[in-house]
């Protein structure tokens, strides 16, 4: 592993889940998964993505309005590049790729870019599964 990667896979290990900014999307790592996915009491929608995918980007605006105006699903991102091991453990092949957790087990999967409205209709359904 070159230092580079060392380095971001370091910062995304420690300072990334604790620095989200107000609003922003927090990442969640290998480490921290348990903590935050799987042992969450509330469902859990999981993005994964990569800063160099074009559908992850274009997805950004609606997902993060769903994360501000949607308090029913905890969201979070888990960076494709650093975090190999989540991908290849829950049989992530495409970005963007969406699963929705729920005591620690896939509930529902989407794969590929949804428009907004598709976005909001989608977690309203799976949302509406957990009353």
């Amino acid at each position: 592993m070159s230092m580079k990667r060392f380095f971001i896979a370091l910062f995304l290990l420690f300072a990334a889940p604790v620095f989200a900014a107000e609003g922003e999307i927090p990442y969640v790592t290998a480490a921290t998964f348990e903590a935050e996915v799987a042992g969450a009491t509330a469902p859990v929608l999981v993005q994964f993505d990569a800063a160099w995918c074009p559908y992850c980007r274009a997805m950004q605006p609606a997902l993060k309005k769903l994360h501000e105006s949607d308090t029913r699903l905890k969201i979070v991102k888990i960076d494709a590049d650093t975090d190999r091991d989540l991908m290849k453990r829950f049989g992530v092949k495409t970005l963007p790729t969406m699963i929705v957790f729920s005591n620690g087990a896939e509930h529902a999967r989407r794969v590929g870019r949804l428009e907004e409205e598709a976005l909001f209709e989608w977690a309203d359904q799976v949302s509406k599964e957990f009353k």
